[in-house]
């Protein structure tokens, strides 16, 4: 969730199994803690990326919605289920975030150079070399595998 009013915000507590309004101030990120457990570093990251792609790239559309609609304005929440449930408008931000993250934390240049240092070269790769270059990144398996078909290596 990226806050980009100061505000009230409703957030789940595990420890008491409840929602509770807590005041954040803009530009905050809130993470959930328990699908941080349930996944890896290079997806933590990527969360994060995407949160920053919403406060760069979005943050103008929030500012009009606080005048349009002033409740719905505060935060952008991304959760999985949370699909079909979007407005165009949001599901278009929301695939902009999905999209641009990835490229942010492995950048095409310095990607193809790794890659080819690795000798990943085409669909034979070594899983062990797709392995490492996640590594390298620190993103998911699946996010350097999506990474190298864009840019055409596999």
């Amino acid at each position: 969730m990226t806050i980009f009013d100061d505000g009230l915000v409703e957030v789940y507590d595990p420890d008491e199994g409840l929602y509770d309004e807590k005041k954040y101030s803009l530009k905050t990120v809130l993470i959930d803690p328990e699908a941080v457990k349930k996944t890896n570093v290079g997806c933590l990251n990527n969360t994060i990326a995407h949160e920053y792609v919403h406060w760069y790239k979005h943050r103008m559309y929030y500012l009009m919605q606080r005048f349009v609609l002033p409740r719905h304005a505060k935060f952008c929440k991304c959760r999985v289920d949370q699909v079909g449930y979007l407005s165009d408008e949001e599901e278009i931000l929301e695939n902009q975030a999905v999209g641009i993250a990835p490229k942010i934390l492995m950048p095409k240049q310095m990607f193809i150079k790794a890659a080819e240092e690795l000798g990943i070269a085409d669909e034979q790769a070594d899983w062990r070399e797709i392995n490492r270059l996640a590594d390298f990144f620190q993103v998911s398996k699946q996010s350097t595998i999506i990474r190298l078909e864009e840019c055409n290596i596999i």
